[in-house]
């Protein structure tokens, strides 16, 4: 019998701003800023009595703000003539948003292990957490009108400024037994979670600025078992059945706004249910020779209460006839397909290992309008439900990767990582038409990736020493990650421009400050990352 013990503490700060102000009542905000995530996890590690570990681990992520231009300074709007009614990018000006969330998670977890006998070897445990989300959002006020000089709303009484710090509890804990005979082994557990929100939400959707009432803690069971059933001396079936739960992010639980007139916010609502699955698997492993095997399976899971965005249209006793958004448990969706795997180890000869991977699925799921609600507490009849394909839905997945290596001291390596898989669904625009597509009734284009990774290794003065380059996107391809629905391409667009690009908006082009119709919609977003490679050393003491 042995434990193991860990108390963690970890916390992200994330700041995203183009200028930010000296304080929250400045009305100087002009000192450059960027985005960030910083990342500290302390850990007390304990495996049975007397030994431990303290460590302090501290993580920087960069993002995308590391390619953001020193000079801030744009073209003047003014130089612009004739724009589009709705450009893509906003040409002058600036990005007046500031987001800061501050997040932080501490706690703590134990876990046993005891073989009970040869048969039986027993395994429980449990873990104890505080999550913390405290989030500020404001936008700089400032027009030729009422603010004429840069300012900030004030906290909560501004539909331009929100604030909010909210507490969570989780606790969960497992138990598992492992059975090994010689016809078969199998895992039998079941864990229990609990989640207490330790908020409050609102009473009634249809009147949401009335009384709060406290969101009720949630529990979940889930069992799971596995099996592994040996068929030969080389091959086995093997089948898992098993719940899992998620909570919805503590974004969509507590994102505060305030309602008045003219407003559309989007709310948090702290009662959410989490989101389940339960999943079946059913497979086979064969080994064909010393070097390679072949795996094989089917799954099934059947995913509840995912959470659906919804526009909700009520009356306020102050405003009159508003609206506002929330996040509602409302969809579902069914993901089944097969598996087909082939593995090379790595032999002494060649210096090679492989592995390919195919998959095909359908992730399939009700499609819920954004006022299903609104329309169902009116009709009191539940809203015409459509199985479409889900956002995420990839059918075809092919992935490989092969590694050529020569362990030891003086070793080195190259390996290659590859996918090749079907686009995301959309939901396309025909104009004139005259009918209204199905959602994600089309597909963006094919996405492939190839990655590389090379390294050496030496020593010096007994000390290792590893330099290596990684390499993504080798091939430098542009992937169509986003597109416009009328062409389901990231490269162009026909919607609008012949009432936009005018007559005399064309006899504009070349001039100073004026941009083509093509330009305003020139979207390198649309496109997945082009190719980088990253230099680096690691030393082993």
């Amino acid at each position: 019998t042995f434990y193991e013990a860990h108390i963690f503490s970890n916390q992200t700060n994330y700041k995203s701003f183009q200028f930010s102000p000296l304080n929250f009542g400045s009305a100087i905000p002009f000192q450059s800023g960027a985005d960030y995530g910083n990342e500290e996890d302390v850990l007390l590690f304990i495996r049975d009595a007397g030994q431990y570990t303290i460590g302090l681990n501290t993580i920087t992520i960069l993002d995308d703000s590391t390619y953001v231009l020193p000079n801030s300074n744009y073209a003047s709007s003014q130089n612009i003539q004739g724009a589009p009614s709705s450009p893509t990018f906003s040409f002058g000006g600036s990005n007046r948003g500031h987001t800061y969330r501050y997040s932080k998670s501490y706690g703590g977890k134990i876990d046993f292990t005891s073989q009970v006998n040869n048969k039986h070897a027993l395994k429980m445990g449990l873990q104890y957490r505080i999550d913390n989300l405290n989030e500020r959002l404001f936008s700089v006020l400032y027009d030729d009108n009422t603010y004429r000089i840069p300012t900030i709303g004030p906290e909560n009484a501004s539909p331009s400024h929100s604030y909010y710090s909210e507490n969570a509890i989780f606790f969960s804990s497992y138990i598992q037994d492992k059975l090994e005979y010689e016809s078969f082994i199998m895992n039998v557990g079941i864990r229990y979670d609990l989640f207490d929100p330790q908020s409050s939400h609102v009473d009634s959707l249809l009147n949401p600025e009335n009384s709060l009432i406290k969101s009720s803690k949630k529990t979940m069971w889930s069992p799971r078992i596995g099996v592994a059933y040996p068929i030969t001396d080389e091959g086995i079936l093997h089948f898992s059945y098993g719940h899992f739960y998620q909570m919805p992010t503590m974004r969509n639980l507590f994102l505060k706004n305030i309602f008045g007139a003219g407003l559309s916010p989007t709310i948090g609502y702290s009662d959410l249910k989490p989101q389940k699955t339960v999943m079946y698997e059913f497979g086979m492993q064969q080994q064909l020779s010393r070097f390679l095997a072949i795996n094989g399976s089917i799954f099934y899971k059947d995913i509840r209460d995912l959470l659906a965005l919804q526009t909700i249209n009520y009356n306020s006793p102050t405003y009159g006839p508003s609206s506002y958004s929330i996040y509602l448990n409302k969809d579902y969706s069914m993901v089944k397909g097969v598996t087909l795997s082939l593995t090379k180890r790595r032999d002494p000869n060649t210096k090679m290992s492989a592995f390919l991977d195919y998959s095909y699925q359908t992730t399939e799921g009700n499609s819920v309008s954004s006022g299903s609600f609104y329309f169902n507490a009116l009709t009191g009849q539940e809203e015409e439900k459509k199985i479409v394909p889900l956002s995420w839905d990839q059918s075809h997945v092919f992935n490989s990767t092969v590694s050529i290596t020569e362990p030891g001291i003086n070793g080195w390596g190259i390996s290659f990582i590859g996918k090749l898989s079907t686009g995301w669904p959309y939901t396309p625009n025909i104009p004139f038409a005259g009918y209204v597509p199905l959602p994600n009734s089309d597909r963006k284009p094919i996405q492939k990736s190839l990655d590389m990774r090379l390294y050496k290794n030496f020593s010096l003065a007994q000390i290792g020493i590893e330099i290596f380059a990684k390499v993504y996107n080798v091939l430098d391809l542009r992937n169509e990650r986003y597109v416009f629905t009328d062409t389901g391409r990231s490269e162009y667009t026909f919607i609008n421009r012949s009432l936009q690009e005018t007559e005399g908006f064309k006899a504009h082009y070349g001039e100073p400050g004026v941009h083509t119709w093509e330009e305003y919609f020139t979207r390198p977003d649309y496109f997945g990352p082009p190719r980088l490679i990253t230099l680096g050393l690691s030393v082993n003491l």
